[in-house]
């Protein structure tokens, strides 16, 4: 059952008569969502209603549905008020990112920034605390700027457009959590099995868009049959022959219809027909909607009180080839007329790759930050709790062959070990995470032999193919001596990361490579803080950059060590300057929020009634836009009646009676 909270008082409880008309809970992937409804005078909350400072709370049982508050406000003929909330992911829309440069970021520690910025500026009660992040840039490195947006519009601009990913508010308890996941994170034991008609529930797809035929293409070969053109890697050796893959029950309804899909980094016949046996099946239909209303879902035997915003929904129709999980990416829920609900499957948001696929900028040349050990397990502990407590009731614990008798344990987001994609393996010879399936490939693995592999240590900060290895990357920029001639130096970057008793040990070395033939160099940079301007003077040169003082100015030159022995050192260069003159008065500040609306205004009007000379005038009492009555009144004061701008009252009531032989002027006051 649902209910409604307006900040403590409850405004929608079926089974105590509290109601509302038609409310609707609209909610999306990456949006803040709303909900609007009607309320009437007789109401608990009615009287309560405040423009941007109540919270309304939907909630299914004890499950937060929605969090928001008062946006717009409407008097209806009848006196009901229609209401319209928004979200709380809307908050983050009232803080301003002032200009600033990020380097290096993580995303987890850019969108920590960014709500650091955000919680400094607003009330408590709009406030977020990061919670997991499993959203990663490729290079770990990202490079963003502010420059006066929302916070909402930065996390949108700087981290939804590029990198995609989900944003989720969690509640635990009293927190608050911000969630940035890169996948759909709950996957629904509902299940749809279409059949001929699953276009007809498409808002974007039509047969012509489908493919029956798939001809999957790999990486370029070194030769080819044909001199001109360059071959691919096709699946002709794996497949009888064939470099193509069918549906043969699509190619029965509508005929076949072939498709090149071209996979670049694919260089086996075997995993390149996989690909294109999953894209047929999956990939294909990564760009489909469907729409569902509930009477559609009751066809399908789906029960709507199950089903949650970004759940991955298990969907199949044989005729089309389509094995896939779509996620619900946005409904719309009558919460007293469910079959007037309408729930949307899958997104036209790019998936990641599509997006980063698109998103390559020129690869800026810079140094790469290499992160303390503090910071390393800081941001890994914290994204670590939040990972495993976001959980819930999410997962399946499965013991292999039985219960009675396991010697293997498993956990899934299936119910089924043979349905399984995330899978969790344990056994007397290690533990394994896969995303394939119980069978593997495992991305992370810890093995009795003493080894613990996996892609990443500490995602989000540092990649690596296993623990006891050894982390390179290097990044290369282009410079010019003072000859003109340019050179191409490379940095590499070493960190080895190993396993110890009680700590992770980073150990840093940098190395400069001279990119020149076979010859090798090493470069060091020295600093002179000079009294001069002109000439490096009055002190030593220094491997250490020295801090900057006021009337001094900073040298630096480059000494480079070649392979052979031999020793260059650049000209000396100044790379401070003068101290400037003070700059201008900065502009000024911007607007504070306003203030909470005040409490309803007391207000008095008065109508005459003329019989002949004879003239009965009436006040009546207003506060806000209700007449109070006679008790009412009398709970705040007295009416009182003045003559001619007197400050002796003539008279006291709701009524006033004279017989009128000359012009006179009324003013009545409520006085306490």
């Amino acid at each position: 059952m649902h209910f409604a909270y307006l900040d403590q008082t409850c405004i929608l409880d079926a089974s105590r008569e509290i109601l509302l008309e038609n409310p609707t809970l609209e909610l999306a992937d990456n949006t803040a969502g709303s909900f609007t409804f009607t309320i009437y005078k007789n109401n608990p909350g009615f009287k309560h209603l405040n423009m941007l400072a109540s919270v309304v709370t939907v909630l299914w049982e004890e499950e937060v549905l929605f969090k928001g508050r008062i946006i717009e406000m409407s008097r209806n003929f009848d006196k009901s008020l229609s209401v319209t909330c928004e979200g709380e992911l809307a908050y983050l829309a009232d803080s301003i990112q002032r200009p600033a440069e990020y380097h290096d970021q993580s995303v987890r520690n850019y969108l920590a920034t960014l709500i650091q910025v955000h919680n400094s500026q607003v009330e408590a009660e709009k406030q977020f605390e990061l919670g997991a992040v499993t959203v990663t840039d490729n290079n770990d490195s990202l490079y963003r700027y502010t420059n006066w947006e929302s916070t909402l519009d930065s996390i949108k601009e700087d981290l939804l457009d590029s990198l995609g990913g989900h944003l989720r508010i969690r509640y635990d308890g009293a927190h608050r959590y911000l969630d940035y996941l890169s996948d759909y994170p709950h996957v629904s034991n509902q299940k749809i099995e279409f059949g001929e008609n699953l276009l007809s529930y498409s808002e974007n797809t039509q047969a012509i868009d489908l493919a029956t035929i798939c001809i999957p293409l790999g990486a370029r070969q070194d030769e080819g049959a044909i001199e001109a053109l360059e071959e691919r890697l096709t699946i002709g050796s794996v497949n009888d022959g064939k470099d193509y893959l069918e549906l043969p029950d699509a190619i029965y309804k509508y005929g076949r219809i072939a498709k090149v899909v071209i996979w670049d980094d694919v260089q086996t016949a075997t995993n390149l027909k996989s690909k294109g046996q999953k894209w047929l099946q999956d990939n294909q239909y990564e760009s489909m909607e469907l729409e569902l209303t509930a009477v559609d879902l009751a066809d399908f035997g789906v029960s709507m009180d199950h089903l949650r915003l970004l759940d991955r929904i298990h969907c199949s129709s044989a005729p089309h080839g389509m094995n896939r999980e779509f996620p619900l990416t946005s409904l719309k829920v009558n919460l007293l007329d469910p079959s007037q609900n309408i729930y949307t499957l899958g997104s036209k948001q790019k998936t990641f790759s599509q997006s980063t696929g698109k998103a390559q900028k020129s690869v800026q040349t810079r140094l790469l930050n290499i992160p303390s050990k503090e910071t390393v397990l800081n941001v890994a502990l914290d994204n670590a709790k939040h990972l495993i407590t976001m959980t819930g009731k999410d997962g399946h614990v499965i013991f292999s062959p039985s219960l009675a008798e396991p010697n293997e344990l498993y956990i899934t987001d299936y119910a089924s070990l043979d349905e399984a994609v995330n899978c969790w393996r344990w056994n007397m010879n290690g533990l394994g995470f896969s995303r394939n399936g119980k069978d593997g490939p495992f991305e992370l693995a810890i093995t009795m032999d003493g080894t613990i592999s996996g892609k990443y240590i500490a995602a989000g900060s540092i990649g690596a193919d296993q623990i006891n290895a050894s982390y390179t990357a290097q990044q290369r920029k282009e410079w010019q001596d003072e000859l003109g001639e340019h050179y191409l130096t490379a940095d590499e970057v070493t960190t080895q990361i190993k396993n110890t008793a009680s700590s992770i040990e980073l150990t840093v070395s940098n190395v400069s490579t001279r990119v020149d033939g076979l010859q090798q160099q090493k470069v060091e940079y020295f600093y002179y803080l000079s009294s001069s301007a002109t000439l490096p003077i009055d002190g030593s040169w220094s491997i250490t950059k020295p801090t900057e003082q006021a009337g001094k100015f900073i040298w630096m030159k480059m000494k480079t060590t070649y392979v052979d022995g031999s020793v260059s050192e650049s000209s000396p260069v100044r790379i401070t300057g003068d101290t400037g003159s003070t700059g201008a008065a900065g502009a000024t500040g911007l607007i504070g929020p306003s203030g909470k609306d005040g409490a309803p205004a007391l207000h008095i009007t008065i109508t005459p009634v003329w019989s002949g000379v004879s003239c009965t005038l009436n006040a009546h009492v207003f506060l806000g836009g209700e007449e109070l009555t006679d008790s009412q009144i009398a709970d705040e004061g007295v009416l009182n009646w003045y003559l001619n701008g007197s400050e002796t009252k003539t008279a006291s009531g709701k009524t006033l009676t004279r017989t009128i032989t000359a012009k006179e002027s009324w003013e009545v006051r409520l006085e306490g």
